[in-house]
């Protein structure tokens, strides 16, 4: 193979890689609750569907939102991440959450947004 092969081969990859990788560390998919019969199995079918929800929940919720917010350390990054999808889909649910709690004027307070702001990528 050439280099240029070798190298389009290892990009395809990453890609799937990537998407393991998430899938164990962000949502729990390596730490399944059961271990009869085929729980493992279906443990992690579950977590790469909940992988795919959360992609397609925030890139149909990206024109309402803004999509993710540049760090100052990292003013390059061009694309999102699966943990600013995620953390958008975070932000969303708490949202409704407090407005269910304590009111649609409580989504709006400035202590409220800047809580679910500081949160959300940290949960």
């Amino acid at each position: 193979m050439t280099a240029a092969e070798v190298l389009e081969c290892y990009n395809d990859r990453w890609a799937i890689e990537d998407t393991f990788k998430n899938t164990k560390q962000l949502l729990g998919g390596q730490q399944p609750q059961t271990y009869k019969r085929q729980g493992p199995e279906r443990a992690a079918a579950l977590s790469l569907c909940m992988y795919s929800m959360v992609w397609l929940r925030y890139l149909r919720q990206k024109s309402r939102v803004g999509t993710f917010w540049v760090q100052p350390w990292y003013r390059q990054k061009k694309t999102p991440s699966f943990m600013n999808a995620l953390c958008c889909l975070r932000r969303e649910l708490w949202t409704e959450r407090i407005k269910y709690m304590f009111g649609n004027f409580a989504v709006h307070d400035k202590k409220f947004e800047f809580l679910l702001e500081a949160l959300a990528p940290a949960a």
